[in-house]
């Protein structure tokens, strides 16, 4: 396996025959099109990805360890699929709809401005989360662990609290009717 080192790195580091399973460590990544591309078993440790885009991707076994993702397209990867191990990540103004991160344990990710759109989080552990000024439309909460996360910015939640675990979690009012329509409970805002 490839080793790479503090370097800030560009499209023509990652041609087209060159893709194979490296370690990343305290690298910048920017402005690269990784997206349908296998990134299997790649390794990125402190590592920042900015204005990428890695859309449908494989990421099976990749380890992402402290990475961050600033402006990035990052729709319909596997999350899941991705090596759990050590496993820390945020997201700034990151496009992540169709993504799945079933499962997987996030304590206190960041998600700053991203859009989520149909994103399963079933099963996450997403204790001390901020999900700060996302798009929630259409993605799934289904025995998420949602404890003192701050949801208060974000918009288009749909969540059933009896199905959640949101002890302390954090809500904006523009979220009371995604919380209630699992109990058929209809919120008439023009009062």
């Amino acid at each position: 396996m490839k080793e790479y080192y503090d370097l800030e790195l560009n499209q023509s580091h990652f041609t087209t025959n060159d893709i194979q399973s490296a370690l990343y460590e305290s690298c910048t990544i920017e402005d690269v099109d990784l997206s349908s591309k296998s990134l299997d078993q790649f390794r990125f440790e402190d590592v920042i990805f900015r204005n990428c885009d890695l859309s449908n991707a494989s990421i099976t076994g990749t380890a992402f360890r402290n990475t961050k993702f600033e402006g990035c397209r990052l729709m319909g990867l596997f999350f899941n699929e991705c090596n759990p191990v050590g496993l820390r990540f945020g997201f700034t103004e990151c496009l992540l709809d169709f993504s799945v991160f079933e499962g997987l344990s996030m304590p206190a990710t960041l998600f700053d401005r991203c859009r989520l759109v149909e994103t399963d989080l079933s099963r996450c552990v997403l204790k001390n989360a901020i999900l700060r000024q996302c798009d929630l439309l259409g993605t799934i909460f289904a025995q998420t662990d949602l404890e003192e996360a701050d949801l208060r910015s974000s918009v288009n939640l749909i969540l059933d609290p009896s199905r959640n675990n949101v002890t302390k979690a954090k809500f904006g009012l523009t979220s009371v009717p995604g919380l209630l329509e699992a109990f058929g409970i209809l919120i008439d805002e023009s009062c």
